[in-house]
């Protein structure tokens, strides 16, 4: 009874680790899983590396084949502006979502909300009046007096 188990454990002596031929030590599985193999090995041709065009442009190419200097500097302002972007958005977030139970913090939250309010309301004002000015000129065909009349 544990003679068969054995055997079906024990490697095939005359099979190698790297054969498509016998992939198993089970008899008859390697025979009908290695149809499989050679079909999903050839399946995938290798592919010719393409031309770069003018047109693309992979940054994170770019910064693998800089110097370590310029890479490691990328980096560390990529870094840093991560670490601005996410206490910025962490501030958002606690201030409108969890109050304090201090007065003096529950003040200060509700003027960071507000100057952020008015950070965005004016923000909105001045894109939307150059946007207009653009899509007017461009779309519509109006005369666009360049970028002397955008408001910042």
């Amino acid at each position: 009874m544990f003679a068969g188990a054995v055997q079906m454990l024990v490697p095939a002596r005359r099979a190698s680790p790297f054969s498509t031929r016998q992939l198993h030590s089970l008899p008859g599985l390697s025979t009908q899983l290695a149809p499989l193999s050679r079909r999903h090995i050839s399946s995938h041709k290798a592919v010719p590396p393409q031309e770069n065009s003018a047109s693309s442009f992979n940054l994170w190419a770019q910064i693998r084949e800089a110097r370590p200097a310029v890479r490691y500097t990328v980096y560390a302002g990529l870094g840093l502006m991560a670490t601005a972007e996410t206490t910025f958005w962490f501030n958002v977030i606690k201030s409108k979502y969890f109050p304090s139970k201090n007065a003096e913090e529950q003040d200060e939250a509700a003027q960071f909300l507000e100057d952020l309010r008015a950070v965005i309301k004016g923000y909105r004002a001045v894109w939307m009046q150059n946007y207009n000015r653009y899509y007017g000129a461009y779309v519509w065909g109006a005369d666009y007096s360049g970028l002397d009349g955008l408001r910042g």
